[in-house]
């Protein structure tokens, strides 16, 4: 977790920022020589780098009193591309810059929360002509579910280690398959070892240094879906005109014909080519498979007016300069996926999977009900 200083001079001057004088809890941490620590979060689009820092932090009627937390005095690339005063994070406490236990996590451990667990429903824009830079996201629950917003039973998988500690929020990654004219994901029983895409072979690395498969972060935090930079790019490439986008690293375009309006939104076809390739992908973790609405796929055209519009599949290495190996994710799951699910996230299995559940935190995934943006 971190916020902006009252004394950072790269964040911007609308930002909300933070004065320590001001609070009677503040409590700056010392390195070993008795002076401020300080630390540095590393993210793809930029640095944040300031002085842990530990104070009373409350939201939506929940308190930690000396809470780990940054003060930001210096950013670097583009950390406020869009409107935020700080961010919060959800993952674990092992890739913690400075070894904070989480927010979420700290609460857990003082059973402060009904149930263990945070759920997730993100609203949808990118259809909408009059969306606003700033508008409704989506209902962020902490300590359980809304019910209102899925139907039937959740689907629960257990989340995966990395090196035997718990990390990201890491599913078995999903792979590639083609069921007719359909470009459809899932993930085989066995290690992944190949990818076709409309019935020919997609050869790609799929295998992470310390691991024998590849494995994905769900995450709430990231807008997008992006996969190594071989299989990104060859399942591109199985796509009749689609290219990279040289001047958005990573990105892939394809040619736009208008949308064919039918009776579900899962079925909302369009078309990238004009012999009518029809583009239908579904994520499975190991159980269901989960469809994504179409039009998530086209985050819309490269500048207005173009017919070449931007594709949702990114390549995660190549495009953002992520390193592969360590520790890193081979796939990341954004919200173009989330979008189309109830995602609940709970440090303990729950009661209602009984004695079969391992003993580790596990993800859920829900089809979303008429109150959920389900049509």
């Amino acid at each position: 977790m971190w916020v902006p200083s009252n004394r950072c001079t790269t964040c911007p001057k609308n930002t909300t920022r933070f004065d320590k004088a001001a609070s009677s809890t503040y409590q700056v941490v010392q390195d070993s020589s008795g002076h401020p620590l300080q630390s540095t979060i590393t993210y793809a689009a930029g640095t944040v780098t300031g002085d842990v820092s530990k104070d009373t932090v409350e939201m939506g009627g929940f308190t930690v009193r000396a809470q780990p937390w940054l003060l930001v005095c210096k950013t670097t690339g583009d950390i406020f591309s869009t409107p935020n005063d700080g961010i919060m994070g959800l993952g674990f406490e092992s890739i913690s810059s400075f070894g904070a236990t989480p927010f979420w996590q700290t609460l857990v451990d003082m059973n402060q929360l009904a149930s263990p667990e945070m759920s997730f429903y993100f609203a949808r824009h990118l259809d909408d002509p009059k969306a606003q830079e700033e508008a409704f996201g989506g209902i962020f629950t902490l300590g359980g579910r809304n019910k209102t917003l899925f139907q039937g039973n959740p689907e629960f998988l257990p989340v995966l280690t990395d090196g035997g500690k718990l990390t990201h929020w890491l599913l078995n990654a999903p792979c590639m398959y083609p069921i007719r004219t359909h470009l459809v994901l899932f993930h085989p029983r066995d290690s992944i070892s190949a990818v076709t895409v409309n019935g020919k072979d997609v050869t790609g690395n799929y295998k992470r240094h310390n691991t024998s498969a590849p494995v994905a972060a769900i995450d709430t935090g990231t807008p997008v879906i992006g996969g190594p930079t071989d299989v990104v790019s060859a399942i591109w490439a199985r796509i009749p005109g689609a290219h990279p986008l040289s001047d958005k690293p990573g990105l892939f375009g394809f040619r736009m014909f208008p949308f064919l309006l039918a009776k579900s939104v899962f079925d909302i076809s369009f078309y990238i080519t004009a012999c009518g390739t029809k583009i239908v992908i579904t994520l499975s973790f190991g159980g269901k498979a989960w469809p994504i609405d179409p039009r998530d796929i086209n985050l819309g055209p490269v500048s207005p007016g173009s017919s070449t519009c931007v594709g949702a599949i990114f390549d995660l290495h190549g495009g953002w300069g992520i390193q592969e190996g360590g520790s890193i994710p081979t796939w990341i799951i954004g919200d173009t996926f989330l979008k189309n699910v109830y995602s609940i996230f709970t440090a303990q299995p729950p009661r209602d999977l009984g004695a079969r559940a391992a003993d580790v935190p596990m993800i859920g995934m829900a089809t979303l009900s008429s109150g959920g943006g389900a049509e």
